[in-house]
């Protein structure tokens, strides 16, 4: 996430897409959310989901940020 929060700020103003390829669980609290908030900003996200059955809470964090 720290790489991450470095290329937004110096990329915060273009409101680039970012394309996230990471082996992340759905129960990490802090990943997913992050992103989200990062589409809130004006960013457009796309990131991989795992391949395993979403919980009803996290299908709706996936969708948001779909």
């Amino acid at each position: 996430m720290v790489d991450i929060i470095c290329w937004v700020v110096k990329n915060r103003s273009a409101c680039p897409n970012l394309l996230v390829i990471a082996n992340a669980s759905v129960e990490d609290r802090q990943f997913w959310p992050f992103l989200l908030g990062l589409g809130y900003r004006g960013f457009n996200i796309f990131a991989t989901i795992p391949d395993t059955d979403l919980p009803d809470d996290k299908t709706k964090t996936a969708e948001r940020l779909m």
